[in-house]
């Protein structure tokens, strides 16, 4: 007789929130199956608010996730994201999202233990109802060992991983999303890194280059080294002020900025000489201001202390620029071609130096224009659906990833009710434009069906998307805006997918996004990634 296989999505329904003895099993399944999913439900004891767990697997690693939300009425929160396979902390962080006491969840649960060993009865938490797939008896999700009781765990059993498994950015919101305190211990090729966090926010940062914010920005460029959190481990030191998310989009804007200077074979020992001699400063300034909105007092000094000599990184050393400064200013100096480049070094055979060839800028810049709405300021839906596709091929041809983020344009004049449908031009302009200040220049915004609007990002997953979504709706929310004579209150939602991370093809992204907009209006911030639905 065969024996049905489980299946690797369960439901369970219990009556009050689980046991440390059910998240002990529940972690051990996630452990041993490579595409588990378990999703676990309850109310509040006034059934005034409903509680979602929701674990899953993560094939290659012994640490499942963890993910903890909360709905009432409409409204759904997400309380915790942690990666982890000590269940003695998510038990605490359990406890804490509810508003319990610890050392009374603690007695609680022994008690709860003890009857169940003493009788076949449910406990007082035994689930109500299961899944059709899911033949679990309260026996079987309920364990008859002894509690075990909350007490520190070693390093290693907490959140600890490989950053080739999981990216940065995943890892940091991670923890900022769990409020964890303690240091991140990282160890890169480049390294080890160090990153102190309180309640969830960096405050301190050091490698071996740098320290604070500069230490961080060089985090959020890491793919490669082993990673360990380590709770509770504090330091007095502040150097970090600002805020994660805006650290992140910092971060990864500066990334984007080296690959520009990678595309254009650029090193550390390139040597850098003009291509425009005897460029007067009105010149220079015009010149550099086609690039992006960098200080115009460091832009001249970097460009006046290039002799034709110097390599890259002799004019860095130099000036004493950190790495969050001066590939921003190679960057717009390659983009606006004020910079030539030729290879030396020991060992290294000196190029012939080539003189670019100068591109239009006011050609490049009417293109831009004509491809837009005049009355928007945002390409056409056709245009998007050619972006869209042209994205895809890169992505089938050189596996780089994209995301899409569609956006619902909502308003209401005071007092009046919420419209989604008929907005004036005029306000689709304001919200492009602010927008426009937000995104990357490779970023593309887009109309999209009906009066929404489209976002494609280039080079992007879908949690790095979910910063600038979420720095959008805030820009948004605090604009002025006004139809006429009265005052206009203006917000939009927004729903994200990417590829490849949720689907395969440019009908399905459409469709996971389209499906993660309609969600994002019970989210408390606007913004809904597909990749958290459940």
């Amino acid at each position: 007789m065969f024996k049905k296989s489980e299946s690797p999505k369960q439901l369970i329904k219990l009556t009050s929130r689980p046991l440390l003895t059910d998240l002990a099993k529940w972690c051990q399944d996630c452990v041993r199956a490579r595409d588990k999913s378990i999703t676990v439900i309850w109310n509040s004891q006034d059934n005034m608010c409903s509680y979602s767990l929701v674990i899953n697997s993560v094939p290659g690693s012994s640490d499942p996730q963890w993910r903890m939300s909360s709905q009432s009425g409409s409204m759904k929160k997400d309380l915790w994201f942690y990666i982890s396979n000590d269940v003695n902390n998510i038990f605490s962080m359990c406890v804490n999202a509810l508003g319990e006491n610890l050392s009374d969840a603690i007695a609680a649960d022994a008690i709860a233990v003890a009857q169940t060993n003493t009788s076949s009865g449910q406990s007082g938490a035994a689930p109500a109802a299961t899944a059709p797939d899911n033949s679990s008896m309260a026996s079987q999700q309920r364990g008859t060992g002894p509690l075990p009781i909350a007490s520190p765990a070693s390093p290693t059993e907490l959140l600890t991983g490989n950053l080739a498994v999981l990216h940065i950015t995943n890892l940091l919101q991670s923890v900022s999303m769990g409020k964890m305190t303690g240091r991140l211990h990282i160890e890169p090729t480049t390294g080890p890194v160090d990153v102190f966090f309180e309640a969830g926010s960096p405050v301190h940062a050091l490698s071996r280059q740098a320290s604070g914010e500069e230490a961080f920005l060089e985090v959020v460029a890491l793919n490669n080294g082993s990673f360990i959190f380590e709770p509770n481990l504090k330091t007095d030191t502040r150097t970090i002020t600002r805020t994660l998310d805006s650290l992140i989009l910092k971060g990864i804007q500066i990334l984007d900025c080296q690959a520009m200077i990678d595309a254009a074979g650029v090193t550390l020992n390139s040597v850098v000489h003009r291509t425009q001699q005897g460029l007067s400063e009105a010149a220079f300034e015009q010149k550099i201001s086609e690039g992006a909105p960098i200080d115009m007092a460091l832009q001249k000094k970097f460009y006046i202390s290039i002799d034709g000599q110097s390599t890259v990184r002799q004019l860095v050393e130099n000036l004493k620029l950190p790495r969050s400064e001066w590939i921003p200013l190679l960057s717009n100096l390659v983009k606006v071609g004020l910079a030539g480049f030729t290879t030396a070094g020991p060992g290294v055979k000196k190029t012939v130096a080539v003189q670019p060839k100068r591109l239009d800028s006011v050609v490049v810049e009417q293109y831009a224009h004509q491809i837009k709405k005049a009355d928007t300021g945002a390409i056409p839906y056709q245009g998007f659906q050619y972006y869209l596709q042209q994205e895809y091929l890169r992505y089938k041809r050189f596996e780089s990833p994209f995301s899409v983020i569609l956006i619902d344009v909502r308003c209401q004049k005071p007092g009046g009710p919420v419209t989604r449908g008929m907005l004036n031009p005029a306000t689709v302009l304001s919200v492009v434009q602010n927008i426009n200040l937000l995104k990357r220049e490779l970023d593309l915004i887009t109309h999209y069906e009906g009066q929404s609007l489209a976002l494609i990002l280039p080079h992007t997953h879908a949690h790095e998307a979910a910063v600038l979504a979420r720095r959008a709706v805030t820009s948004i929310n605090e604009a002025k805006f006004m139809q006429g004579m009265e005052r206009l209150i203006v917000s939009i939602v927004t729903g994200i997918a990417s590829i490849p991370g949720d689907v395969e093809t440019p009908g399905e992204l459409l469709a996971a996004a389209e499906m993660a907009k309609e969600k994002a209006i019970n989210t408390p911030d606007g913004v809904q990634l597909f990749s958290d639905l459940s």
